[in-house]
């Protein structure tokens, strides 16, 4: 599952020149869910024919902070305990972990789990936080859905960005899926 969660945050460069953006809500119908960007942001997302997982929000002009959302299937059925230490090990690649809390949390009507994970990037002068909210959505047939509301953010900026990450996570619902 790490794989296509880093995917989807590289994805970002690779799609900024066929982007697609967005305000208000936000429906992966999908997926199943939709959530509200908050106001004076916009997310991006790659246009059709690429699938449609989530979306991207800008927090800085320079890139180096960020939120995702992101729904896709759990098809490696990894439980979120397995999701969050692969959150860990990313960003132990990435530098040296300064400190790592999880806790117990919703992610609108579901058991969801959360990560914040404080590293210094090799070579940075500065840590980072990253930080997610990770939730699955069982279902009848298949696998589950993974939900992941995820920032990046210079340690500095991460107290004001996390009231947008907890903004968005409040907005997430879950939606009837498309028959």
């Amino acid at each position: 599952m790490t794989s296509v969660r880093l995917m989807w945050l590289g994805l970002g460069l690779l799609v900024s020149a066929f982007a697609s953006d967005v305000e208000g809500v936000f429906r992966i119908p999908t997926y199943g869910y939709s959530i509200r960007i908050p106001e004076g942001l916009k997310g991006t997302y790659a246009p059709a024919p690429a699938p449609l997982h989530g979306v991207r929000i800008a927090l800085n002009d320079s890139g180096s902070a960020f939120l995702w959302v992101d729904g896709g299937y759990n098809s490696a059925e990894q439980s979120l305990s397995e999701m969050l230490d692969d959150v860990v090990n990313s960003a132990a690649e990435k530098g040296s972990i300064e400190t790592k809390t999880r806790s117990k949390t919703r992610l609108g009507t579901l058991f969801a789990e959360s990560i914040t994970v404080r590293y210094k990037p090799a070579g940075a002068p500065e840590p980072e936080i990253r930080e997610e909210v990770i939730a699955l959505r069982n279902m009848t047939r298949g696998p589950a859905i993974v939900y992941t509301i995820g920032m990046i953010s210079p340690a500095d900026k991460a107290p004001m960005n996390r009231k947008l990450l907890d903004a968005v996570a409040r907005s997430f619902h879950l939606e009837p899926f498309p028959k």
